[in-house]
């Protein structure tokens, strides 16, 4: 909700209303608590007139209302801003968050008090930066030009500005002992999307072999947990910075010369761990704090405690430089999807889209459709009890010395993965951990 007041879509259409609304006595309006009423002219009435005489106007004549405030007595003063939207508008509110709040009308009982800079802008983590190890024995291969083709080269020249100005890219200047062709990905929002084929260039960097956290790990971390943010950050791998010596191995061609990489890029081999490590090395120390590569989740078993937890990290994410992605970032809430499963203060559950997709397969034809649906089930397999038992006579088909033959009771088995998937009863952390031994 914006912080100013808009008078949405006040327009001939609505005017027949508008009268029967200007009827009425024109009095002063105040909230139940007697507290003030901003309006643009003095009372609602006199501003909705205003807002009508304004629309009367040709589009080019037409101002921003904005007025002093009116002061009421035994009230203290509210100031706020009214604008004036042509069309037909969905909403018809005139207050916003921000005045209802002022004038008691409404209360925010889970609000995020953190640095207000962590969302604008392109991030680029401070004191940290990634060297790729690249192997000498591989000898270099610069890649032939892929045609870029004509229509979309508009659309990779401004995203390739784009990139230039955030300063991921830059151009090369120099020998190119390595160079990659681009993937051209149209966005549903329009535009492109550039990916760089390291298939080849991959093959001379080495891994570092950094663990990364399994569902089982996140169980245990989030074992008792009550509340609970997920924290997004924006375009992570971009944030962190390539070492000068390792950007050569980045180089990709487009129809207007080469550009290579500065920041870590998607599509490097190593790069899921070694964001995996970086990342932890920043929130190591603060407590109800865990994450799986750019995902980080806060958590705690009161609500203080999670918010204690939430407000460090969000300082230190501020402190360092990065940039989230507000749109996807989710916090104080008791339940919460994450890597296929729900996890909430009654403990964890699979994700009803999951549980969903299972219950409407279609019998399998093949031996193939059947070993896919056994990888399907298998994920759900810790919320299914005796699921080794239920599935035998389906994995016994998947055999090469079996012969193909679905009957009945194979067709009962399948019904019953089915339905043992689709509990809704989640199971507690410390419960699910003795069953998974016992399994």
């Amino acid at each position: 909700m914006e912080k100013t007041d808009q008078a949405c879509a006040i327009t001939r259409s609505n005017k027949a209303n508008t009268n029967k609304r200007s009827e009425k006595q024109n009095t002063p309006i105040t909230s139940k608590q007697n507290r003030t009423v901003e309006e643009c002219a003095g009372t609602v009435e006199e501003f909705i007139h205003t807002l009508n005489q304004n629309l009367a106007q040709p589009k080019e004549k037409r101002a921003w209302l904005e007025k002093s405030p009116t002061t009421l007595p035994k009230q203290k003063n509210t100031t706020t801003k009214f604008f004036l939207v042509d069309g037909n508008s969905s909403s018809s509110n005139l207050l916003s968050g921000d005045t209802s709040e002022k004038l008691g009308l409404i209360k925010y009982l889970n609000q995020v008090n953190g640095p207000t800079d962590l969302y604008s802008g392109f991030g680029k983590i401070k004191d940290l930066k990634i060297k790729l190890h690249i192997d000498d024995q591989v000898p270099p291969k610069a890649q032939a030009h892929r045609h870029i083709p004509y229509h979309t080269r508009k659309d990779v020249e401004r995203e390739i500005k784009r990139l230039e100005e955030a300063d991921i890219i830059e151009s090369v200047e120099g020998p190119t002992p390595w160079v990659s062709p681009i993937v051209i990905v149209p966005k549903k929002t329009g535009g492109v999307r550039l990916s760089v084929d390291m298939r080849e260039a991959n093959k001379a960097i080495k891994r570092e072999r950094h663990p990364m956290p399994t569902i089982d790990d996140m169980i245990h971390v989030l074992n008792g947990a009550k509340f609970f943010s997920r924290i997004d950050l924006q375009q992570a791998f971009h944030q962190l910075e390539l070492d000068q010596d390792s950007r050569f191995i980045t180089t990709f061609s487009t129809h207007i010369g080469l550009r290579r990489f500065k920041r870590l890029m998607f599509g490097v081999n190593a790069a899921p761990e070694m964001f995996q490590q970086a990342l932890g090395s920043i929130l190591h120390d603060i407590e109800g704090v865990t994450h799986y590569i750019d995902d980080i989740i806060v958590h705690g078993k009161t609500k203080s405690e999670h918010d204690a937890s939430l407000k460090k990290t969000l300082d230190r994410l501020q402190e360092k430089g990065a940039k989230l992605n507000k749109e996807k970032c989710i916090f104080g809430v008791q339940q919460l999807s994450f890597l296929g499963h729900t996890f909430g203060r009654n403990g964890i559950s699979p994700e009803p889209q999951k549980v969903k997709a299972i219950a409407n397969i279609a019998p399998p034809t093949s031996v193939s459709e059947l070993r896919s649906f056994l990888g399907m089930t298998q994920f759900v397999s810790r919320y299914i009890e005796g699921y080794a038992t239920i599935t035998e006579p389906l994995r016994t088909l998947t055999r090469k010395s079996e012969t193909w033959k679905w009957g009945k009771s194979r067709e009962m088995r399948l019904q019953n993965s089915s339905a043992n998937s689709q509990t809704e009863e989640s199971w507690p952390t410390s419960t699910l951990a003795r069953q998974q031994r016992s399994w």
